[in-house]
């Protein structure tokens, strides 16, 4: 047992008064308190040793959760912005103008949540006046049905039964006038079969010999096709988008048996023949122009070799926006996305210019032609990268001057004001358009790139959508400045998203 403070300071005080065998027990209790004294001392080392080490073992596990929270906390923050981005995509309006942008907010959020607050009921019209609350919708304007009827042929049929106007008012009746009444009439196609007798000749004196006249009206020499059903077909699988086995049905409810893969062997084969050449052509005078616009879209083909769910692409080649003559439109199928294809069509001998967004296949290209082929890019994309960035901010709710507060709208900003003055050149002439860019658009421009050097990508304030917009706009400042100095390239990729689709459907359809 420990000896307390105590207990030592009275064995002090007695201890002059002790005689040997009392000093010999004092002692010894001094000592067996001492040895115990050291004992827990040991003890409390020990015990101090071990929490070091667990302390040190417990700031290293802080220190590694610290940084899997850091990492977690990033990880989340990622995958809150891609899923109000995909409710953006499909909940959200396609609109990248800025004023509309704050407004779908809410609707992005959560797109169920409006929808189960309020379930109002529908309202019950009684007039076409109640029409006149809602934009216009379900009024005609004045002469918009002469607009909407002018594109289709007219029939002219006039009624009348003799018989019935005799017995209703006798016979001193006679016609006035007519009074007209128009409906659209839709007469659906029919297949029927066209049999064409071409004559047998014989001829010769002695030796009567048979022969057969020849039939130019086959487009395929032992087929039943002709060339208004390889139309038909056509114009349902590409133009209407109408599927080959919905085709075959239609046929068949008609009582014409026509299977789909008939029809698609069709089709290559005539455009191996037809079209190919034609294809070839057209191809080889858009590369004869310098200033092209190009773009790609991916697409799944069921069987093009490889196994089922890969992966092909459509490429796009047009003459540039600008370009005055007639618009060329190729497209391509390639099964990768590879500067391979770009190679390939343009070939060693094109020079010129390419507008296109930032994909690299595009730059590299550009890249081994040492000069001769220059990469534009489009600055519809830069702004869809700000656009983007944009809709993760909870603005419905800031007012306007909130708003431009933020990077994202600022640039947004700067890059409309390009677009404003741009659009005020579109209808000049090359050298007016190029007078016009140096002096109103290019200050946009430079304000533009100015606000961006002056922000830091790698701020963490900023969204992981933010700071890659900043890095492309930095990253493709010389392509996207490119069009300042040349009056034949495109502010942005625009026609050839859009456009120049609608451009070749206008000219099948004229066809």
């Amino acid at each position: 047992m420990v000896m307390t403070s105590s207990e030592l300071n009275e064995l002090n005080r007695k201890l002059p008064e002790l005689k040997k065998p009392e000093l010999n027990c004092a002692l010894r209790n001094v000592i067996a308190s001492h040895l115990e004294v050291l004992a827990i001392l040991d003890g409390h080392e020990e015990a101090e040793k071990n929490m070091t080490r667990d302390y040190q073992t417990m700031k290293e596990l802080s220190e590694t959760l610290k940084r899997e929270n850091e990492r977690l906390s990033g990880l989340l923050q990622k995958c809150t912005e891609q899923l109000q981005m995909r409710n953006n995509d499909l909940f959200g309006r396609g609109t990248e103008k800025l004023s509309e942008i704050a407004q779908e907010e809410e609707i992005a959020e959560d797109p169920l949540a409006e929808e189960a607050e309020e379930s109002p009921k529908a309202p019950v019209i009684t007039s076409r006046s109640a029409f006149s609350d809602h934009k216009g919708h379900g009024i005609r304007k004045k002469g918009q049905r002469e607009k909407d009827l002018s594109g289709l042929p007219v029939r002219n049929i006039y009624q009348i039964n003799p018989d019935q106007l005799n017995e209703q008012y006798g016979t001193s009746w006679y016609i006035f006038s007519w009074k007209k009444y128009r409906t659209v009439e839709c007469v659906p196609s029919r297949h029927y079969v066209q049999c064409v007798y071409v004559p047998v000749i014989s001829h010769g004196m002695c030796c009567r010999e048979i022969e057969y006249t020849p039939y130019e009206g086959k487009p395929l020499p032992g087929s039943i096709v002709s060339s208004s059903l390889l139309a038909d077909i056509l114009y349902s699988r590409f133009c209407l988008y109408v599927p080959y086995y919905r085709m075959e049905k239609d046929m068949a409810a008609e009582g014409f048996r026509l299977t789909r893969g008939t029809m698609s062997v069709w089709i290559m084969t005539f455009t191996d023949q037809c079209f190919l050449p034609v294809w070839q052509y057209m191809a080889d005078l858009l590369k004869q122009q310098d200033h092209q616009q190009a773009d790609e879209t991916f697409g799944r083909v069921i069987n093009d070799g490889r196994s089922a769910g890969s992966t092909s692409y459509y490429w796009l080649h047009t003459s540039s926006e600008f370009y005055t003559g007639n618009k060329i439109i190729c497209f391509c199928f390639e099964l990768t996305r590879s500067t391979d294809h770009l190679r390939e069509f343009y070939g060693d001998d094109f020079k010129g210019k390419i507008t296109s967004d930032a994909y690299a296949a595009y730059s590299l290209y550009a890249s081994e032609r040492n000069g001769s082929v220059i990469n534009t890019l489009c600055w519809m994309h830069c702004r869809r990268e700000f656009i983007r960035a944009a809709r993760l901010l909870n603005s419905s709710k800031l007012r306007e001057e909130e708003l431009e507060t933020f990077p994202e709208f600022k640039a947004i900003e700067l890059i409309r004001r390009i677009y404003v003055e741009e659009n005020k050149l579109k209808d000049l002439s090359d050298g007016e358009r190029l007078k016009g860019r140096q002096k109103l658009v290019k200050p946009e421009v430079d304000a533009f790139f100015g606000y961006m050097h002056s922000l830091d990508s790698e701020d963490p304030a900023f969204s992981e959508h933010l700071s890659s917009a900043i890095r492309y706009a930095l990253n493709h400042e010389e392509g996207l400045r490119e069009f300042l100095d040349d009056p034949q390239v495109p502010l942005d990729n625009g026609f050839s998203l859009c456009p120049a689709f609608s451009y070749a459907h206008d000219l099948l359809i004229s066809a």
